[in-house]
């Protein structure tokens, strides 16, 4: 069943087989592997995806995210709803194995309405810049100490990538499939304290920037800097991708931002055709959600425009591509 799965992320995605390899050792396993298949023999994949543990960091609390990575399917059972029925029945699994959020990445802007069918948004930044390699600043050279080829599986590295909010928290799997020779990995110091991380790609013309973490807008412009001199390439910041994010326990959220929100008070009706359990009337109050009767006059909130509200700058960096 793997190699069928290997196989068809090949063909339909176009990575090489390295990358497949390495990133099917770290994530592939009975839990993350969801699937329809046909049940005569030869037994067939009918559709697929890999279903991927995160922690999202959000109001001061790691919460538990699903990444739904390599949704395919099988070109032989396209048009029968199947992608439709795998993506919905892991979302619901998703609930009941308390995932707070799942997101997807996707490239294709034809299929962001086919996920937006699911409850997902696009969400963060979704414009592609390009740091051109003439722009760099010199002053910063004496002040900063550049490493490139880093270990970014070093402590020190992993608490920095861990240090953003309303962000993905890469777990030591995604780092060990980063540090692998298709990465360039580049690592900006300052007095012995890390103020920057990147992680790219080379191409013909750029230098595509997967993750980039930094402290301020000095040392931004620093590690910008380094890396463009010293590739003589101009640096594409990977904007241009879909970020989809979407509620998988909308009381999960709701009670993670009144605890931290002790003054905020509202009346809210959740409405959800996905996961049923989200369909909820709820008051938060006093750093508490309770249940309350629905009425007109409480606000009604579909689960898209719920998690807009609440994660509309979310940050995923999560598409780890060849």
């Amino acid at each position: 069943m793997i190699n069928q799965y290997k196989n068809l992320w090949q063909k339909i995605f176009q990575d090489n087989a390295r990358f497949v390899d390495n990133y099917f050792a770290l994530f592939f396993n009975e839990q993350s592997f969801k699937y329809l298949a046909t049940t005569f023999p030869p037994i067939e994949l009918q559709a697929c995806l890999l279903n991927c543990g995160y922690d999202f960091l959000w109001q001061n609390q790691n919460l538990k995210l699903a990444y739904l990575s390599g949704i395919l399917t099988n070109e032989k059972f396209r048009k029968q709803g199947l992608a439709n029925r795998l993506i919905s029945q892991t979302l619901r699994d998703d609930f009941k194995d308390n995932y707070s959020l799942a997101a997807l990445i996707t490239f294709d802007e034809n299929l962001v309405k086919y996920y937006q069918k699911f409850g997902f948004v696009s969400v963060g930044d979704r414009k592609e810049a390009v740091f051109n390699r003439r722009d760099v600043d010199k002053n910063c050279f004496d002040k900063y100490i550049f490493v490139k080829d880093a270990d970014i599986t070093d402590i020190r590295y992993r608490r920095f990538f861990a240090c953003r909010d309303n962000a993905i928290v890469h777990n030591e799997k995604t780092l060990e499939l980063y540090n692998g020779k298709d990465y360039y990995r580049y690592v900006l110091l300052y007095q012995g304290t890390v103020r920057a991380i990147a992680i790219a790609t080379k191409e013909k013309y750029f230098m595509n920037f997967l993750d980039f973490v930094y402290c301020d807008t000095d040392s931004k412009q620093a590690m910008l800097s380094f890396v463009a001199k010293q590739t003589r390439r101009d640096i594409r910041l990977n904007y241009g991708k879909y970020d989809m994010i979407r509620v998988v326990n909308a009381r999960k959220i709701l009670e993670v931002y009144a605890a931290n929100n002790y003054d905020a008070k509202f009346s809210l009706h959740i409405d959800d055709p996905l996961i049923g359990e989200n369909n909820i009337t709820v008051q938060t109050s006093n750093g508490k959600v309770t249940d309350i009767e629905d009425s007109y006059k409480v606000r009604r909130m579909d689960i898209e425009e719920f998690t807009l509200y609440f994660f509309d700058k979310a940050e995923l960096f999560l598409m780890l591509d060849k």
